[in-house]
This record gives C-alpha cells, structure tokens and sequence, in this order.
C-alpha cells in the first residue's frame, strides 16, 4: 500500500544552499578524507535517479522544514526546486522519497544483503520478511569472534567496512565457508560505485593480513567459547558444530573432549540423512 521507497534521518539537517549543493551537484562530499565516518564520492545523494526521474527531499533544520522536488531537466542534469518552506516542530535531518512501483522485491533482496550484517543503529524497516530473514541470516554463523563470523557450510567469505558487504575474491578467500571479515574504515580500497572492491596492493596486503589474523586464533576462540557455555550440553552442541565442514578444518584443537558419554542401555533414535530416515 506504500509504493514508495523513503529515508528519515535525525543528523543535522541540510541548509537550502547544502541541499542544492548535495542534490544538484556531482562529486561534493565533506568525507572524501575523513576514515571516521561513511561516505565519500558525492554520488550517493544521486542514486535515486536510477530508478526515477524525480524524487522528493525533505531538509528539518533548526525548527524549518522545507520540501524540494529534485529532476533531470532536457539535458538530464539534476535541478532542485524548492516547493514548500515552514515552521515545523520535528527534530532535525533530512528525509528522501522516490517511487518504487514494479521494484519492491528489488528492495527486499537489497535490504537483506545489506542490513544482515548492519551494526549500530538499525533501521526500523517496516517489511517482516526482511527483519526475519536478516534474523535467521545472523543466527547460522555459528561461530563469532570480534571481526569475524563463519559458519561450517561451505561459501564465500565477504569484508565488511562502515556496515557495507564486499565480495572477496575466490583467489583470496582462505576459508571458502560461509562468513564474514570486518575491517575498520580505510583499510580497504572501493571503486566509484561503492559496491566493490579495488583490487590493488592496499586491499590484497589487508585481506590476506586479515585472514592471518584470525586464522592464528580460532583454536582459543573456539576453546574459550565453548567453556563459557553453563551446561555439558550446551559445550558439546557447538563443539559439535565447530567440528563440522570448513569450520572444522580450520580449529585446530581437540573438540571430541566435549562430547557427551554415550548411554549403557539400549536406545532407539532416529537419524535423518540425505532425505532419508533411518530408525
């Protein structure tokens, strides 16, 4: 019933000249050398003239807000109008809307691949689907350290860097399982389009840094995790899964220690293989 896509922040808001500077220009960004916040290009305030010809900003500023329409004119360069100005009561920062008709399950898979990973302040995302599918997303990497998530199925490692997902290359991927690495900002390099990673010496030398790193302690991570559990079941259950696939070439370290004693009498269970249940 909402066939728009929009975005409310409590920043500092935008003056009218910021805004017309950040939504009719190109390039302009007050992060280009700045590692401690996201951002860099100045593009970003543009993207949503890839899916529409006209979106709307909204700039709450210091007990103003004003409502521009921003468009392409004929030689598709970006305009902004401003269509409204008034006294409103609402904290400061800036709200974008734009048009998603026919692309919302584009947006789904978008905000899934994103906001799995997301730290901090989350967004609250008003699609179920999404926040539970981020949810379960989480929850099967099984094992988790300061700046690294794995779980035993085999994948593909991703870098994260101010919340953004980077693929890592298959010639690079140490582990081939299912996880992440986590960088600080600045640590990698990233083209124009902020979706990949620049493949030069900077990026090649951390990432390879970044899997010895952690390679050198999974052993005592995988160690002190499992006696911090309360109970004996609680140690052999994620024993039992740090053992398994990729995970369980890479903790190099005893796990059989944790598993339970096998019962005296005789038991009947069930064991589900490859589809297939056996009694």
């Amino acid at each position: 019933l909402e066939p728009y896509f929009s975005i409310r922040d409590y920043g500092t808001g935008l003056s009218d000249r910021e805004v017309r500077e950040h939504y009719a220009g190109i390039g302009i960004s007050t992060k280009r050398d700045n590692n401690s916040l996201v951002g860099c290009y100045g593009i970003g305030t543009l993207s949503p003239y890839s899916l529409a010809d006209s979106f709307t900003v909204k700039s709450y500023k210091d007990g103003v807000c004003r409502n521009y329409s921003c468009y392409r004119n004929e030689l598709r360069q970006p305009v902004v109008s401003l269509l409204t100005e008034s006294e409103t009561n609402e904290d400061n920062g800036v709200e974008v809307s734009l048009t998603v008709q026919g692309h919302v399950y584009e947006f789904q898979k978008a905000a899934i691949h994103v906001f799995r990973f997301w730290e901090g302040t989350l967004p609250d995302i008003n699609d179920n689907h999404v926040v539970e599918t981020c949810k379960e997303q989480r929850e099967k990497y099984v094992f988790t350290g300061e700046d690294y998530g794995m779980s035993p199925d085999w994948g593909k490692m991703v870098a994260i860097m101010g919340n953004i997902t980077y693929t890592i290359p298959e010639e690079l991927d140490e582990f081939q399982c299912d996880g992440y690495l986590k960088f600080e900002l600045g640590e990698l390099n990233f083209d124009s389009g902020r979706e990949n990673l620049t493949m030069d010496d900077k990026t090649e030398e951390a990432i390879a840094a970044k899997f010895d790193q952690v390679k050198s302690k999974l052993s005592d991570e995988a160690t002190k995790q499992i006696e911090a559990l309360p109970t004996d079941w609680e140690r052999d259950k994620l024993a039992d899964s740090l053992k398994l696939g990729q995970l369980g070439r890479r903790i190099k370290t005893d796990l059989n220690k944790y598993d339970l004693p096998t019962t005296h009498e005789e038991m009947i269970y069930i064991k589900r293989n490859w589809r297939v249940t056996d009694k």
